[in-house]
């Protein structure tokens, strides 16, 4: 199959973070708190936020434990979905992205504190904000490839938080909490590439038909950092509750490093040769780390519950993002002090995305069954899913020359010696939308939770060639699924 810009992008976009730190599957900046009881009730939890995980939530929320807890969570991220390639006519195919990661989603401790006889109560806590996973197989290179894909990727990983946090009540009904948060991650992505062709080499003068092949293996490590506050106010009336959160902008911090191994065989033997102008190499290469700098815009959430009778409960949120006018800084340089201390330059990146401001609105609902094994609660929740980002109506393809440490714009017949590619992304104003839907239950006695939530996520986005060129049009659509078992215990 030819190989094409169409191809190459979607491949990118939702693969590989590189130095224009391109969109990826499952980099949603939804900074989610933890729990199988907030999940199950879509999240719409900023309101409600009255246990273990109110620290994640709305700090304000702390200030209701009386006593010492412990909370942890364990999460099962399946996703599904499908990317649909479309090079005009007649020539369409269909690859299935798929796969499944679980990992602790969840763990904290509270307990209450007296300060100067004022009940205030701390929380520290780990929390997954959400989950990278990714798989692809792809024939790429044009006149390189034969029947079965020669490019499989994958790419599995999150982002995290640490979080300490303090809540209180400070009027009455009125409460306030804050907490720091520690942000860190880690993806990693694998890339394997085998590229072969026939060429001919000069054996004693007389030209000779032979066949190269080559294997290229990339390792791509990319690490997140990151460090805000979150500052909540909460009030609580005898059957409504109204919770306003802020969560302060900051940069996440992205850094990725590459190993990349190529292999090269000319008859069977290693060798390292060019073939009608493309460099067939045995070699392995380390390019230099890219670091940069995402800006998170303040993040202002309004929440509003109410207890429809004792055992019943209703909740919505709404949650504003500023993205607009978002910025991506590059490191420029860097160096030390006499002191050893490191002062890093950063500029701004020349492709500033044209990302949109975000709103989210959720909603929620829980019941509790009294029965002679336990309480039983019901759950169910609906959200709207928004990505900052839009389709792409137009790009441009770079690629790297690690040697020079820098990008040069070349035409779509790329050498088989290609390891890094760069997409500069043009996005128009049509969001990427979908929706999440979610379940829970669980089992409740005097000192021990258990709770359980089932989230269906379905969202998906356009991806165009040339300027909205309909022949062209290519997408991506997900169908994730994800599982929360959470247990919390009292002491």
């Amino acid at each position: 199959m030819k190989l094409t810009s169409t191809k190459l992008a979607i491949l990118f976009i939702v693969i590989f973070s590189t130095a224009g730190f391109c969109q990826q599957q499952g980099m949603t900046f939804d900074f989610y708190g933890g729990g199988a009881r907030a999940e199950g009730m879509g999240y719409a939890f900023l309101a409600v936020s009255d246990d273990g995980t109110a620290g994640t939530w709305n700090p304000a929320g702390l200030y209701i434990h009386e006593k010492t807890m412990m909370t942890f969570s364990y999460g099962f991220f399946i996703p599904r979905g499908k990317f649909t390639f479309k090079e005009g006519q007649p020539i369409t195919a269909t690859y299935d992205h798929t796969g499944s990661i679980s990992s602790l989603g969840f763990w904290n401790v509270i307990t209450p504190l007296r300060v100067k006889g004022h009940h205030i109560v701390a929380n520290i806590s780990y929390n997954r904000n959400f989950d990278i996973y990714y798989e692809f197989a792809e024939n790429i290179g044009g006149a390189w490839t034969g029947d079965e894909p020669n490019a499989l990727f994958r790419k599995r990983g999150g982002v995290s938080s640490v979080d300490f946090a303090l809540g209180a009540r400070i009027y009455k009904e009125l409460s306030f909490g804050i907490s720091a948060n520690i942000y860190t991650g880690k993806t990693v992505t694998e890339e394997r590439r085998y590229f072969f062709r026939y060429g001919y080499k000069v054996d004693y003068g007389v030209p000779q038909l032979a066949s190269y092949e080559q294997n290229i293996a990339i390792l791509d490590s990319t690490t997140y950092s990151g460090f805000n506050t979150r500052i909540g106010f909460l009030y609580v009336a005898d059957k409504i509750r109204a919770g306003l959160v802020l969560s302060t902008p900051f940069n996440l911090k992205v850094k990725s490093d590459s190993t990349i191994d190529r292999n090269s065989t000319e008859e069977g033997l290693e060798t390292t040769t060019t073939v009608s102008g493309t460099e067939f190499a045995t070699d392995i290469e380390y390019p230099y780390p890219k670091t940069a700098k995402i800006e998170i815009p303040l993040i202002v959430g309004l929440g509003l519950a109410y207890n429809i009778n004792e055992n019943w409960l209703a909740s919505a949120d709404l949650e504003y993002k500023r993205f607009s006018g978002l910025k991506i800084h590059t490191l420029e340089s860097f160096s030390y002090n006499a002191s050893s201390n490191l002062t890093e330059v950063f500029s701004d990146n020349v492709d500033v995305p044209n990302w949109s401001n975000v709103f989210q609105f959720r909603i929620g609902t829980e019941y509790l069954f009294n029965t002679k094994v336990g309480q039983v609660p019901v759950r169910a929740g609906f959200r709207k899913e928004v990505l900052p980002q839009g389709d792409i109506y137009s790009y441009e393809k770079v690629y790297k020359d690690e040697q020079a440490d820098e990008f040069v714009n070349i035409n779509d017949n790329e050498p088989a010696n290609v390891a890094k590619i760069n997409y500069l992304f043009h996005y128009n104003q049509n969001q990427i939308t979908g929706f999440s839907f979610s379940i829970g239950s669980g089992i409740y006695w005097s000192q021990i939770l258990l709770d359980f939530a089932y989230t269906y996520t379905a969202y998906s986005q356009d991806i165009y060639e040339y300027a909205s060129d309909p022949r062209y049009k290519s997408g991506n659509e997900w169908k994730n699924h994800h599982i929360n078992l959470t247990f919390t215990g009292y002491f």
